[in-house]
């Protein structure tokens, strides 16, 4: 008997069960499967953005890596402009590659001389701005330290010193106790440039030795007759003929 009303009880359970999920699911329903259906769609489609963002990553660094020339990397530097970090990547080797070519570490395309002259000052102006940009454009700290450098570089080789100096002090200031290599390459940098300021002096050339006037009275005359005594040696000395026994000797004249 006890049995049989327990079964009955957890059929009436299990019926009220029923009949309050139907009411729920009538009010509900449609909206919790939307619910789930929108959760299911959100996690693919995250998985999906951050597959895409991994590609345009990759391809974005396989088409700086093909870039042949400053000018291709900072066309690469600006079509991914919305990728944290990499568009002043590409700026710096940009820069770097134009200041390596201004002062003649690597040719230029079209020649492998050196540049000079205006040439050479419009590709170091031009590795300039790139420097000055990745430091104004909200770079990581690191960058803004190798664009620092950089500059300082093509300021040296413009000969603006004073402009030089004052981008290593910035680098001392700005990398601090983070980076003490850093800190120390600036000091050492700027320490250096008051020998590359310091002019070249070379030593006064030694006098010409002075030449006597020649002698009017034998200007123009040639000695026929040298003194030959220390030249030709004597004639040597004819030796005696030997006596013959029982000869007299011829009675000399």
């Amino acid at each position: 008997m006890d049995s049989q009303h327990r079964h009955e009880l957890q059929t009436n359970d299990l019926e009220e069960f029923i009949t309050h999920f139907k009411e729920w699911w009538t009010k509900h329903g449609t909206n919790t499967l939307m619910g789930i259906l929108i959760i299911v769609a959100v996690i693919f489609f995250m998985r999906w953005y951050s597959g895409r963002e991994d590609r345009i990553l990759n391809q974005a660094y396989g088409e700086l890596a093909a870039a042949a020339d400053p000018f291709a990397k900072t066309e690469v530097a600006g079509k991914y402009e919305s990728i944290d970090g990499f568009a002043s990547i590409a700026r710096l080797q940009a820069a770097d590659m134009l200041l390596r070519q201004a002062i003649g570490v690597i040719p230029t395309p079209n020649s492998d001389d050196a540049p000079a002259g205006e040439e050479r000052t419009n590709m170091l102006n031009q590795a300039a701005t790139l420097y000055e940009r990745v430091t104004n454009s909200g770079a990581t700290k690191l960058q803004v330290l190798n664009a620092r450098f950089g500059l300082a570089s093509v300021k040296e080789s413009l000969g603006e010193f004073d402009a030089a100096r004052d981008q290593y002090q910035k680098v001392q200031e700005e990398a601090g106790s983070d980076w003490p290599t850093l800190v120390a390459k600036a000091k050492r940098l700027e320490g250096d440039l008051a020998e590359i300021r310091r002019p070249v002096s070379f030593p006064e050339p030694p006098a010409a030795p002075a030449i006597s006037a020649p002698d009017p009275a034998t200007e123009g005359s040639i000695n026929l007759s040298p003194d030959l005594t220390n030249i030709i040696p004597a004639a040597p000395a004819v030796p005696a003929a030997p006596e013959i026994p029982g000869e007299k000797p011829a009675p000399s004249n």
